[in-house]
C-alpha cells in the first residue's frame, strides 16, 4: 500500500521507506570497503529504489583519503573518494536502481581508506560527522 494517496495513472508512488542513522561512533583503518550503514527491505514486483546517503568523514592525517560506496547486494550503485583532510569532508551518493524484481534486498552504505585512519562521528550539537542512508521504493 502506498504511503500516499494513488497518484493519477501512470505516475510513481511511493511505496515504503527506509532510514539509518550513525548511532554511535565509528572509525575504520580497513583498506578494503566495510559496512558503515545497512538496511534491508523487501520490495514488490516492477519497483525501483531511490538511494540517498550523506555523510561527513574526518581523516587522521592530512592528505588522506577516505572512499565511500553505496551497494545493493554486490552490485556498486555510486562511489566518491574525499581527500585532503585538514577538516572533516562532507559527501553525498544518490542513485536510483532501476528496475527489480520482487525480492529483499540489502543497501549498504561502504567506506574504506588509502591509509590510516578514518572516523565518523554519530550526528550532535559539537561534531559535524555524520552517516545517513535513505531508501524510498518507487511503483506504479
Amino acid at each position: 500500500m502506498p504511503l500516499y494517496p494513488p497518484s493519477t495513472p501512470g505516475t510513481t508512488d511511493i511505496l515504503q521507506t527506509a532510514s539509518a542513522v550513525l548511532a554511535t561512533n565509528a572509525t575504520t583503518t580497513s583498506q578494503t570497503y566495510v559496512d558503515l550503514l545497512s538496511i534491508t527491505l523487501t520490495v514488490s514486483a516492477a519497483s525501483s529504489l531511490d538511494v540517498y546517503a550523506s555523510f561527513c568523514v574526518d581523516g587522521s592525517s592530512s592528505g588522506d583519503a577516505v572512499s565511500m560506496q553505496l551497494i545493493i547486494g554486490t552490485t556498486v550503485l555510486a562511489a566518491t573518494s574525499l581527500s585532503s583532510f585538514s577538516r572533516p569532508e562532507i559527501g553525498q551518493l544518490y542513485k536510483n536502481t532501476g528496475t527489480l524484481s520482487a525480492a529483499s534486498y540489502t543497501v549498504k552504505l561502504q567506506w574504506k581508506v588509502a591509509a590510516y585512519t578514518a572516523s565518523c562521528t554519530a550526528l550532535s550539537l559539537t561534531q559535524p560527522e555524520h552517516a545517513s542512508l535513505v531508501v524510498i521504493e518507487l511503483g506504479r
